[in-house]
């Protein structure tokens, strides 16, 4: 039992890398993520030996130096001359057949291959990445001139131009790069026109479904209203030439690094009732909430944030 408890939590520490579409494994995960998820090697708590500060005791490449998430200082940012306007293709594609799952620290939003979303530019990306999953976190992981918001959706994606599947992308040059969005949370009652976006609702509808740890929902779609990944990014305009990027890493264990971020300058709106649909879950630890299960911001180093 003890063997399969132990590669069990690896491949669920990989979800966030290639997440396995069988139906043993998600079984399995189901019975014993409770267990898994928070880790037996790992976990957020500050004060646990096998918190944040001590990954790299188990996990050496998070005692690197391009690990992420980072405080990002605006006025110590380089302007990149080199930038070209970023686009995403699809946008506006139903996600059907997508699927939420608790997995004890975030939200995974796992979508179908048939799905093709393309993050892409006119050639200052080493590539065109394609979409492979989502993990919403809560609070941000990021830290922009000193304040944190309430909630980053990261979006994984993998370089097509130079791999085929995004397994093939893991710890190459280039391979792989993480999209993140902000959101900010307003009152909806003294902000009534921004008050519940209809694809952010849907997305709400799936959460109240996954409240432990494990839990797995498919995002519901119907004529009336359904879910597009433009639902959780700023409007177009503003996020083509409005972003940060640096290099930087996997935010919890293996902590990988050579992995290119990217920090959308402009937040999501979300309204403060649709994100206590968040706030509701439950972590694998036990705790009533996933509140506060995001990594502490890493030594920027001698890297270099552009703008």
């Amino acid at each position: 039992i003890n063997v399969c408890v132990m590669n069990l939590h690896v491949m669920h520490s990989s979800t966030r890398d290639y997440r396995p579409e069988s139906g043993t494994y998600r079984m399995l995960v189901f019975l014993l993520l409770p267990l898994l998820a928070y880790g037996k090697d790992w976990n957020y708590d500050p004060t646990s030996p096998l918190g944040p500060a001590n990954w790299k005791e188990k996990y050496p490449t998070c005692g690197g130096q391009n690990q992420s998430p980072i405080e990002i200082r605006a006025m110590d940012t380089l302007i990149d001359p080199n930038r070209t306007p970023l686009f995403l293709l699809n946008d506006r594609k139903r996600l059907t057949g997508a699927t939420l799952t608790n997995i004890g620290d975030g939200v995974l939003m796992t979508i179908p291959t048939k799905h093709y979303l393309v993050f892409y530019d006119l050639g200052a990306l080493p590539g065109q990445y394609r979409v492979h999953e989502s993990i919403f976190k809560w609070p941000a992981e990021h830290i922009i001139d000193g304040e944190q918001k309430p909630l980053e959706l990261q979006i994984m994606t993998w370089n097509t131009n130079m791999y085929v599947e995004y397994k093939d992308a893991v710890g190459k040059p280039n391979g792989r790069a993480i999209f993140s969005v902000l959101f900010t949370v307003y009152n909806h009652m003294e902000s009534p026109r921004l008050y519940l976006d209809d694809g952010l609702k849907k997305l709400n509808t799936t959460l109240y479904s996954i409240t432990n740890p494990g839990d797995e929902a498919q995002i519901d779609d119907d004529s009336n209203t359904y879910y597009e990944l433009r639902n959780s990014m700023p409007a177009p305009d503003y996020f083509k030439d409005r972003y940060y990027r640096y290099n930087g890493s996997l935010s919890s264990p293996s902590c990988d690094e050579g992995i290119l971020r990217i920090v959308f300058k402009e937040n999501r709106f979300i309204a403060d009732i649709q994100f206590e649909a968040f706030r509701r879950l439950k972590g694998s630890d036990g705790s009533p909430t996933l509140d506060g299960l995001s990594r502490p911001v890493q030594s920027l180093n001698e890297r270099e944030v552009t703008r």
